[in-house]
């Protein structure tokens, strides 16, 4: 084997390294682009998912209240 194989079978595996490195990098951008996304999606589905929660628990304390001021009169 002379020196001109072997420098082409480097400098091929170093190119396909190379390529491979940039794919990955672009890969790794592009997920962290979606996971900031999804992140962004997940933390306005939880302040929405909140306002509901304090709804319904302010529903559910007036109905309670309700309740009791109807038990109070039908006791007398």
């Amino acid at each position: 084997m002379d020196w001109t194989q072997v420098l082409t079978i480097l400098g091929g595996n170093m190119a396909l390294f190379l390529w491979a490195n940039k794919q990955a990098r672009t890969d790794f951008l592009h997920l962290d682009r979606k996971l900031e996304e999804n992140r962004k999606e997940t933390q306005q589905i939880v302040k929405e998912s909140n306002f509901v929660l304090k709804a319904i628990q302010e529903e559910v304390r007036d109905f309670h209240n309700r309740l009791c001021a109807i038990e109070e009169r039908n006791k007398k």
